[in-house]
């Protein structure tokens, strides 16, 4: 959607190239397991302004910035434990820059992006997953538990730059990140830092596409140096080792019946990191999502996934955790009016935050999100016809 600004409406060239959009998310959830049963309110309020510079001031290249701002409660942490959160954008409260980088294209193949860049808009990116909640069907657990506060995702983007190639269905990608997205001590702002020992995330990803199927292959590592989860030096203290890498993969798969409207997606995704630094050494998940399953809501989607995340020997070892994590949802989308999409969605964790201790846990939530300009419309009548 395009929010038009009073001081920017109108049909010239520059109005055109300016693009605003707002989007207000928030969930319900009542959890029964995990640390304690109970209920939680998380939202999510964003807005984007994108603007193309060659149709703005005839320079070549758009701008991009995204503001996200939560006051959400930190279900995760206070009911679930669950190591895959069931919600994605469950955060603490905090009103924060998310995003915010220049694009240029150089020639007709290839594009180089700087700035406060979300390494998950383009990379790990499994499109049929988007549907689901949880946040391991998003980027995977086993790339998002790296570094000291994670990559350059959500909630907390750092400054990096990405060079891409796409031709004929392939598109190949290359990032250089700061190695501590904002400050370790609070994550719930955003603060640009490029500090002594944080540094570099380095990132490459191919993505294809034929026909009915496509898929991603990709690879990271951290150039900074990180403790050994078991080994000691003869002084006592953690070794370091500088070999925080992995790789991931994912291929999906569209089929449309003949004669019918329905369209079936499925997917599956799987990845490994180093064990001897990272509590998880590999994650698989899958999924498969329908659209149009009813004939008279064709565009609804109705989804099931599932994704286990499995703890390395050595954080085993370390912190007597489980094996697995395994979390199942089922989830339905629709749109209710043209200005509210209502979600219910409901989610099995086991083993918890890896704890062999923790109950199972049952989550049942409501996804609602909510089109701003969509509802100013619609509290205006339509204008008679002269």
């Amino acid at each position: 959607m395009a929010i038009c600004m009073l001081p920017l409406c109108g049909a010239s060239a520059k109005a055109e190239g300016l693009g605003v959009t707002a989007r207000y998310v928030a969930d319900v959830w009542h959890g029964n397991g995990g640390l304690r049963d109970g209920s939680a309110y998380l939202d999510d309020a964003r807005l984007q302004v994108n603007a193309d510079l060659d149709k703005l001031f005839g320079t070549p290249g758009t701008l991009f910035v995204f503001a996200r701002a939560t006051s959400s409660s930190d279900f995760a942490g206070r009911f679930g434990g669950e190591f895959q959160k069931i919600s994605n954008i469950d955060h603490a409260p905090s009103v924060h820059l998310f995003e915010a980088w220049y694009e240029r294209p150089l020639g007709e193949s290839v594009s180089v992006r700087t700035g406060l860049y979300d390494l998950n808009s383009e990379f790990d990116v499994t499109p049929p997953a988007a549907l689901f909640l949880n946040s391991s069907q998003g980027i995977g657990p086993d790339f998002a538990q790296t570094g000291q506060t994670g990559p350059s995702i959500f909630p907390v983007t750092s400054l990096g730059a990405r060079l891409a190639w796409t031709h004929d269905g392939i598109t190949l990608r290359a990032a250089v990140l700061d190695g501590v997205p904002g400050d370790p001590a609070d994550t719930r702002r955003t603060v640009i830092s490029l500090g002594k020992g944080d540094g570099a995330l380095l990132a490459g990803e191919m993505a294809w596409s034929a026909g009915a199927f496509a898929g991603t292959l990709g690879a990271w590592h951290y150039t900074a140096a990180f403790d050994d989860l078991l080994a000691i030096t003869p002084a006592g203290t953690p070794v370091r080792r500088r070999d925080n890498s992995g790789g991931y993969s994912s291929i999906t798969a569209r089929f449309t019946p003949p004669d019918s409207s329905l369209a079936v997606d499925m997917y599956l995704r799987g990845g490994i990191a180093q064990s001897a630094i990272n509590t998880l050494s590999h994650y698989v998940g899958g999924g498969v999502v329908f659209t149009g399953l009813l004939p008279v809501r064709p565009d609804d989607q109705f989804g099931i996934s599932a994704g286990v995340a499995t703890a390395g020997r050595p954080a085993r070892t370390a912190a007597g955790l489980s094996r697995n994590e395994i979390e199942i949802e089922a989830t339905y989308r629709a749109k209710v009016t043209s200005w509210l999409t209502l979600q219910p969605d409901v989610q099995l964790v086991l083993h918890p935050g890896l704890d062999p201790s923790a109950r199972r846990l049952i989550a049942v939530g409501l996804r609602f999100e909510i089109d701003p300009r969509a509802l100013v419309e619609g509290t205006h009548p339509p204008k008679a016809s002269q």
